[in-house]
């Protein structure tokens, strides 16, 4: 395993957006929905990355996305630059999102379509409302812990609630 997969908790830490169009466009829209505060801009200067959690660049000119990088690396504020894996710190995958549900889907870079292609499968698979699923286990939680305080006793109480009849009328 080249990348180690993470969950970055961005709510209400700055992101940075360098550069314009659709890629630039897609990747503000999922720094966003994770609650990140989005700072765009088509040009780089080092002082945008002041107080940033993480940068992205896409649709700019390549001078700016390679200082882009070089100040990100420096910094150690993580970096992506789309479809650029060797100016990256991080890479972002094929994601299925069904909130609270996320889930990525990574070839390392190698085949970024076979990523989409993978992504498509899970979504056809995964009722669209799954989501409600976790989001309904997620208000129980505390009470499952309190009531079931021996941890192989929680997962298989979770693992009858979260599956069959009830959850199918969930979703």
């Amino acid at each position: 395993m080249r990348h180690f997969p993470a969950f970055l908790d961005l709510q209400g830490r700055t992101a940075l957006v360098l550069g314009e169009g659709e890629a630039a466009d897609i990747k503000a829209g999922f720094l966003s929905r994770a609650g990140a505060t989005l700072r765009r801009t088509p040009r780089f200067s080092p002082e945008l990355l002041e107080g940033c959690a993480v940068a992205v660049g896409a649709g700019a000119p390549e001078d700016d996305l390679r200082a882009l990088s070089a100040a990100c690396m420096a910094r150690g504020v993580p970096v992506n630059i789309v479809d650029r894996t060797e100016l990256c710190s991080f890479i972002t995958p094929a994601i299925v999102e069904r909130a609270p549900i996320t889930i990525g889907i990574s070839t390392g870079g190698a085949a970024p379509v076979l990523a989409r292609q993978i992504r498509a499968r899970i979504e056809a698979i995964l009722p669209p409302a799954i989501g409600k699923v976790a989001a309904l286990a997620d208000r129980f939680k505390a009470a499952v812990r309190a009531a079931l305080p021996d941890v192989a006793a929680r997962r298989r109480f979770l693992d009858a609630a979260l599956t069959g009849p009830a959850a199918d009328l969930a979703v």
